[in-house]
């Protein structure tokens, strides 16, 4: 999903910057780790309610195009699930993100309930990979294992081959190590897109404002709303 359909409509969050902006959000991540739970669920939500945008305008239609022919297409992303503050479900988030933008792999798998997976934890939370609604979320499994179990448990369909597109090579491999268990024809694809596509500067003074709002605020502020706040900070300054 990120990086290869989905990136944040935000510059500082774009993959062609992710080193430039390493030290900042590394910063906020010491700062994030010493809040408390409530804290950080705040926190957390605020970053995913930043509104996403296609990488290219034209994945919406290749789906569709494969969904039209009758070719399952699956979303399978390593994000976590569940509640986080305010936001009842990420999945559903991502779910209307994806549909907004004219993606809706549910169209694929309409009468399949939903499937949980063996248990993981985190940082003392426990997650449950599952599928539902034509998606996958592995919460850090590696895809290729919790892939080969869904696959499994479709004994009804035989697939031929599986072609996964991913901007981590990492998972590619995983996925590959899976389908080769299970004898199925594998086509990996590194998507770089993300990291190549040609987009305006980065303004670094404003990616750390947008953080220190996020500090005290527990919201991400938009550029336009970035302007405006710029306005009501400026005071008149008294003649000399």
């Amino acid at each position: 999903m990120d990086w290869v359909i989905l990136e944040s409509a935000d510059r500082a969050f774009h993959a062609d910057v992710h080193e430039t902006v390493r030290p900042i959000m590394e910063s906020f991540k010491k700062y994030f780790e010493k809040q408390n739970p409530d804290e950080k669920e705040k926190l957390g939500a605020a970053l995913w309610k930043i509104e996403t945008q296609l990488i290219d305008s034209k994945m919406p239609l290749l789906i569709n195009v494969l969904q039209s022919r009758g070719i399952k297409t699956l979303l399978l992303t390593a994000n976590y699930n569940g509640k986080v503050a305010d936001i009842k479900s990420i999945e559903s988030l991502c779910y209307l993100k994806l549909k907004k933008l004219g993606i809706d792999f549910e169209q694929s798998w309409k009468n399949f309930n939903r499937i949980n997976f063996k248990r993981t934890e985190s940082k003392g939370k426990k997650f449950i990979p599952f599928f539902g609604n034509g998606m996958i979320f592995t919460c850090r499994v590696p895809k290729g294992e919790i892939l080969k179990e869904f696959l499994t448990k479709l004994p009804q369909y035989k697939f031929k081959k599986v072609i996964f597109i991913d901007d981590h090579l990492k998972n590619i491999k995983s996925v590959e190590e899976a389908t080769a268990k299970l004898n199925i024809e594998f086509v990996g694809i590194e998507y770089t897109y993300a990291k190549t596509k040609k987009r305006p500067p980065l303004d670094m003074e404003k990616v750390k404002k947008k953080c220190e709002i996020l500090i005290k605020e527990k919201r991400w502020t938009s550029d336009a709303e970035m302007e405006n706040y710029e306005r009501s900070q400026n005071f008149v300054k008294p003649v000399n």
